[in-house]
């Protein structure tokens, strides 16, 4: 038994061992001799059966909830030697964090093996600080379609067989039907299997329970849905919606690129922000997702309301626009923002326009107004001249750091 190992023990710790497919062949000699020396092993019993029948540790397997159920197991057991089993690495979308919030690191001592995303980015050749990681038990999904970018690469923890189709399903609803699925069940162990295909033609039947989904995203010309193009900030059409409810693209007016980049410039992204867009289509908060990894964001209808603020994550910064200039959103949005966050408003209407002065006078920072005037080419002679452009007003606030969110 080497050192660390002894003394996690000594210390009624716990050892924490990271167990892949391929079971006890696969660990490294450290786990074995903690394994070889432990008094008990907690895992379930899927974990369990990856181990040789000799070892002579009592077999425990987790009872359920399994949360509440670690303090007491430990407990029960720490005078003898505790080892818990974990999948791959543990502090992979693993049992790692709840072992670390339940009992504090100084308690653990982790020995990690590979976990099934190093190996799909492995088989893959792609490098893992450029794959983004969605974990589809308990819901996950419902985040997914925030990693859906031409040109992204993330890897969905399945749930069970249904998971890939149900991915594939969602790529082809958001316009990505020609994203690249690459399924890959019972990593790391003999019976690894592998499916492949685009995510409009998936047709797989997956017979692997324990598999990971690696997605290449590409968009799709037309959309699914309505035949239309896909919205892009790229080209500045945004599919015909705009960052400002009523906005019309044509001669002459404030193009949505534009407007957008104004917006964006405003709000300054920072690394792993959330952003709420209330009031809004969305387009800024695609905008802000696509701005760089962790960026989060949550599109409102308009007023948060206090119980569903309990369930979304408190905003670095908002942009109102619409139905969320109106004064209980403002108010409601600046309540939820974190200190030293932002709030941006924008309008276009002349009530809109007198909303942010008012916010402006009432609260303070900055009022912006922007003029957009283009040169058009004339037919005769080929003349240019200047048009008469949109109009947009910005409103800037930043939270004071020492100013505490309510909750």
């Amino acid at each position: 038994m080497t050192r660390r190992v002894a003394q996690t023990f000594a210390a009624r710790g716990v050892v924490v061992v990271g167990v892949g497919a391929d079971g006890w062949t696969g660990l490294g000699e450290e786990a074995r001799q903690a394994l070889r020396s432990a008094g008990a092993i907690v895992g379930s019993p899927r974990l369990l059966e990856h181990l040789p029948t000799w070892l002579g540790a009592e077999r425990v397997e987790w009872r359920s909830p399994l949360r509440s159920d670690i303090r007491s197991l430990v407990e029960e057991h720490a005078d003898r030697g505790l080892v818990v089993l974990a999948s791959g690495d543990p502090l992979v979308h693993g049992i790692g964090r709840t072992l670390v919030a339940e009992l504090g690191i100084t308690r653990l001592l982790f020995l990690p093996t590979l976990s099934s995303v190093a190996l799909a980015c492995a088989r893959l050749g792609w490098p893992s600080e450029d794959v983004d990681v969605v974990n589809a038990v308990g819901g996950g999904l419902a985040g997914l379609p925030e990693t859906f970018l031409p040109g992204a690469r993330f890897v969905v923890l399945s749930a069970g067989r249904d998971t890939p189709s149900t991915v594939a399903s969602m790529l082809v609803d958001a316009g990505f039907g020609d994203s690249f699925l690459t399924v890959l069940g019972d990593l790391g162990s003999s019976k690894e299997k592998r499916w492949e295909g685009s995510a409009a033609t998936w047709t797989a039947e997956i017979d692997a329970g324990m598999n990971v989904v690696a997605v290449d995203c590409r968009a799709t010309d037309v959309r699914a849905d309505d035949g239309g193009s896909r919205p892009s900030a790229a080209d500045g059409t945004l599919g015909g919606r705009f960052p400002l409810p009523g906005w019309e693209s044509g001669e002459g007016d404030l193009s949505a690129r534009t407007a957008l980049a104004l917006i964006m410039s405003t709000l300054h992204p920072g690394p792993g922000e959330c952003l709420w867009e209330v009031g809004g289509p969305g387009v800024c908060a695609t905008e802000w997702t696509g701005m760089g990894r962790g960026r989060r964001a949550v599109v409102l209808d308009r007023l948060p309301d206090p119980a569903a603020k309990m369930s979304r994550p408190l905003p670095d910064a908002v942009v109102a626009v619409g139905a969320g200039l109106a004064p209980r959103s403002v108010e409601a949005s600046w309540r939820a923002l974190r200190p030293g966050g932002r709030v941006v408003g924008a309008g276009t209407t002349v009530d809109e326009m007198a909303l942010l002065a008012r916010y402006h006078r009432a609260m303070g920072g900055e009022l912006t107004r922007w003029d957009c005037v283009r040169g058009i080419s004339s037919a005769d002679r080929g003349r240019t001249r200047w048009s008469g452009g949109g109009q947009m007003v910005l409103w800037y606030l930043s939270k004071p750091l020492a100013e505490q969110a309510e909750r």
